[in-house]
């Protein structure tokens, strides 16, 4: 599992990368969603797909609203493939998914939490969305097994 989380980080911090680079978008067109709740619903649909083992087909669905070169979605594509589905035996089968919680930013930022629920373990799915003045861009997208972190201090 350690492999697995090691991956995911390096998949996510790459993404960012790419996304906070001036100029690494290049010419590619980039598409907005409208508001909170279509990215939700993006978020959602996403989901299912990977649930599905529809990995391919859940990245083409973002694809217009996540500004990295068309390149280098592909890598991640791939990657993500491997990492999931390439070590049944650690993860098992894909049970569902399920959306835990939505935290905002003012109106400049919002963050999804779902899990996808194997035979033997969770992985945790993030997608951040940013709003630069009109429409939201999905500009982080990432998945670990640091579950721990689906804890909310109840102290506060």
């Amino acid at each position: 599992m350690n492999r697995l989380k090691h991956t995911a980080i390096i998949l996510c911090t790459l993404a960012l990368i790419l996304i906070t680079c001036p100029g690494s978008v290049g010419s590619e067109e980039v598409d907005f969603l409208p508001d909170k709740l279509a990215c939700l619903h993006l978020s959602s649909q996403f989901m299912n797909k990977v649930a599905n083992r529809e990995v391919k087909e859940g990245f083409e669905l973002i694809r217009p609203y996540f500004p990295i070169p068309h390149e280098e979605l592909d890598e991640l594509i791939n990657q993500t493939q491997t990492q999931l589905w390439s070590s049944p035996p650690t993860l098992g089968t894909v049970k569902d998914y399920n959306f835990i919680r939505e935290e905002t930013v003012e109106d400049i930022l919002v963050r999804y939490t779902f899990v996808i629920r194997h035979e033997f373990t969770v992985t945790r799915w993030i997608f951040i969305y940013y709003q630069p003045e009109t429409g939201w861009l999905l500009t982080s997208m990432n998945w670990d097994d640091q579950l721990e972190k689906l804890f909310i201090d109840q102290a506060k």
